[in-house]
């Protein structure tokens, strides 16, 4: 809750996952050829096993620090680098435009990220995916709020018929995948 979660998912790609308490989001990128980013004072190579928790003060931070993506239209610009050890509880990250390299450390938060993945990875091999169009899901819910008149409760959530299991949203585009979890009430 006071942090986002920096791992790498068990087939080696970078992961960040947070929550709220109530939403749980994981996400996983294909970050590249390391080895061409620029020299920046940052050793970006992956670390299989490497975890840590930056707070969430220091996400903002960090983020503030990608410059907006350039002319050059390399793998670096826009994101970060992020060195994959954390050295008397720091995390080291950087960013460049190819003419400004940045770098930064950050405290990270003690202890391990809650273990989530019995959350993501279900073994009931019976549950089925629902495909739904998450604009049409907004506008459904807008509509229940909007129509109700007098007597009417507040809709209080989506319903499954999983009972006490979260629903699972899923974005994905060439490179990255998002996937969050509603906790159920």
């Amino acid at each position: 809750l006071c942090g986002v979660g920096l791992d790498r998912a068990p087939a080696g790609v970078p992961r960040a996952t947070a929550t709220n308490g109530k939403i749980l989001a994981t996400s996983t990128w294909d970050e590249g050829n390391t080895a061409v980013f620029p020299a920046i004072g940052i050793d970006a190579a992956p670390i299989p096993g490497f975890a840590c928790i930056l707070p969430s003060v220091a996400c903002a931070d960090a983020a503030k620090m990608v410059p907006k993506i350039g002319k050059h239209g390399k793998a670096i610009l826009g994101n970060l680098a992020v060195e994959e050890s954390t050295v008397n509880g720091t995390l080291r990250v950087g960013a460049t435009d190819l003419d400004n390299p940045r770098t930064s450390a950050f405290k990270t938060v003690d202890g391990m990220y809650p273990d989530y993945r019995d959350i993501l990875e279900p073994s009931d091999e019976a549950s089925a995916p629902i495909h739904l169009n998450p604009i049409y899901v907004i506008q459904a819910l807008q509509a229940l709020v909007t129509a109700r008149g007098p007597g009417w409760e507040c809709p209080r959530g989506l319903m499954t018929t999983c009972g006490d299991k979260p629903v699972s949203c899923v974005a994905k585009d060439n490179d990255t995948t998002v996937l969050a979890l509603v906790m159920p009430l």
